[in-house]
């Protein structure tokens, strides 16, 4: 009887963990930017070049037609990141460090910026990032 008390106890701990984990899924980043001179301003991710930080006068909106081509799309994976911003000559402009948690129905994100001089003002609905990157 302990055996079988002892059995379904650690089955319904190996359940409750589970339900802890991340699901795999993912946040859909839509970056850019409102500066309009200077660049080319190129957007990196954990050191890995991702494109051209596109410039708008206005923030663009999840759920707006052609969204993924307007703005620099990126899926971002639960986990670490390390994001920065840098001029075509490879100057650091902006560093930041995104904390992502997506699990079952959950969403968690901490930014700290790493650099004194940037910003980032971020709109989120559902699964859906949009970040507008200043420095």
């Amino acid at each position: 009887m302990k055996k079988i008390a002892t059995l379904l106890l650690a089955s319904f701990g190996l359940l409750l963990l589970s339900r802890c984990r991340p699901d795999g899924g993912a946040l859909r980043g839509y970056f850019w930017t409102s500066r309009q001179n200077g660049g080319p301003y190129y957007l990196y991710i954990n050191d890995t070049l991702k494109g051209t930080l596109p410039a708008f006068s206005r923030p663009p909106e999840c759920g707006e037609a052609g969204l993924e081509k307007k703005t620099l799309f990126i899926l971002l994976r639960s986990g670490v990141h390390v994001i920065t911003v840098k001029d075509r000559q490879g100057n650091l402009l902006l560093s930041e460090r995104y904390k992502l948690y997506k699990g079952k129905g959950s969403l968690s994100l901490s930014v700290s910026m790493d650099t004194p001089q940037g910003s980032n003002r971020h709109v989120i609905y559902g699964d859906c990032s949009v970040e507008e990157i200043s420095f």
